[in-house]
């Protein structure tokens, strides 16, 4: 888990870090958690996870480790051979009067050397950005870190920072490249990592203090982004969807936009946007993208980009928050070879204390029986369904919808779900808050 907090922020912002793992194994585990505030800091925990057991940890450097201010990675070890991981999910959220606002935070299992990018960045009087870098406990890492800038390119380059081993550090845009930041342009940064590690950003409203997380990528030519949306959600709010893709290359690229309603078996085909021509060296935002480029006021659905040059892809879903701002998610684009059979397991379902969780499955080139099985806490199966979800396209539900009222509010405080497949799927969980109708995202953990 790249980082988790118990600090204040800008504005004497409280952010606090809740994790949740879940034994995806039919015997006991034991794990060992770290958690590194400093590069001469380790703390570490063990615990035993029954059968299927799912354990949530709320303000976990503060009730876990009694580590007080500070934030840094934790790192969730399996002791013992032959154990498949546990699936891990991580939300980091600034509490408020209203509810809470913050960002999921991915677990990223291999940490890895190279080039990574970080599209959708944006610094100006309503959003700031910060960029991170988590080294692992083996070696130091230096990052070389470059901006580039809407269609004008590469504007700044060649600042390096180093993180000692095991560390986590994070600086704002403003910091790393003073000056080069122009409001409503979209950016991305360029992250060279010299050995192992793992690079994100976060992107914070200002109004609302709501942030979303992108974990670092390397350009594919087919993306999927698994929900994007124009229409209306519950108790008042309004979802719309932003899709921002980066052609980092010396090269231009043509991409091709296809938007798959949801419930629709789109195996013929789905709504095509004329192909669009991006420039080298771009980071382009396609701002509510359904309505836009489709011209569809009222759906939702899933989009496929194809390119002819390899490119980076991230998206955001939101809605207006209850004071001001906004609030959403990073709504993490994957690449079509994430598709798989593999048993799928989502960890962090919250259904208690004004909670609400949704579960979404999208299909590859086939239609899908997808079954699903709802975990309590203690790993005891609480309730079974199966659905059918068309091809190429994807349903997304309640857990009421799906299990009934009943089974559900029987979560107390959190569960796991688990999704087998006879054809290729991805899973996803969307927790919201019900005070501030801010929700985090949650990929699946595939074997």
């Amino acid at each position: 888990m790249p980082v988790v907090a118990h600090v204040d922020g800008v504005g004497g912002t409280p952010w606090r870090s809740d994790l949740s793992i879940t034994n995806r194994e039919s015997l006991p585990i034991e794990v060992k958690l770290r958690y590194q505030p400093a590069a001469d800091t380790m703390l570490s925990r063990k615990y035993t996870l029954q059968a299927y057991q799912t354990l949530l940890f709320e303000d976990i450097v503060q009730t876990v480790f009694k580590a007080g201010e500070g934030r840094g990675p934790i790192r969730v070890e399996t002791l013992g051979f032959d154990i498949v991981e546990p699936a891990v999910a991580s939300r980091t959220v600034a509490e408020r009067s209203f509810g809470t606002y913050g960002q999921g935070m991915p677990a990223v299992v291999r940490p890895r050397s190279g080039t990574f990018y970080l599209p959708g960045l944006r610094h100006d009087d309503d959003y700031r950005s910060n960029v991170a870098v988590t080294a692992t406990t083996e070696s130091a890492v230096v990052a070389t870190l470059a901006l580039y800038r809407g269609t004008r390119g590469l504007v700044a380059g060649g600042v390096t920072r180093s993180v000692a081993a095991g560390e986590q550090r994070q600086w704002s845009l403003d910091q790393l490249f003073p000056g080069h930041a122009n409001p409503g342009e979209p950016m991305t940064v360029e992250v060279r990592l010299s050995g192992p590690g793992v690079t994100y950003a976060s992107v914070v409203d200002n109004a609302s203090t709501d942030a979303v997380t992108y974990i670092g990528t390397q350009p594919a030519h087919e993306w999927v982004v698994p929900a994007v949306a124009h229409t209306a959600g519950r108790d008042g709010t309004f979802w719309s969807s932003d899709v921002t893709v980066a052609n980092l290359g010396t090269r231009g690229a043509d991409i091709d936009l296809e938007y798959l309603p949801e419930r629709t078996d789109n195996s013929g085909g789905g709504i095509l946007r004329s192909r669009l021509r991006i420039r080298a060296g771009s980071t382009y935002c396609f701002e509510d993208a359904v309505l836009d480029q489709f011209g569809i006021d009222d759906g939702k659905g899933v989009l496929r980009i194809s390119s002819s040059r390899p490119i980076v892809v991230t998206s955001r879903v939101w809605t207006a928050g209850p004071n001001s701002g906004t609030t959403g998610h990073g709504l993490r684009p994957v690449v079509k070879e994430t598709l798989g059979r593999d048993t799928a397991v989502l960890p962090g379902i919250r259904v208690r204390d004004g909670f609400r969780t949704n579960v979404g499955v999208v299909t590859g080139e086939t239609w899908a029986s997808v079954r699903l099985r709802l975990r309590d806490q203690s790993g005891a199966e609480h309730a079974d369904t199966c659905v059918n979800v068309p091809a190429r396209s994807m349903r997304q539900w309640s857990l009421e919808g799906l299990f009934g009222a009943s089974q559900v509010k029987e979560l107390d405080p959190t569960g796991s779900l688990v999704l087998d497949s006879d054809a290729d799927f991805f899973a996803y969980l969307v927790v919201i808050d019900g005070s501030s109708q801010d929700p985090v995202f949650f990929l699946s953990a595939q074997d």
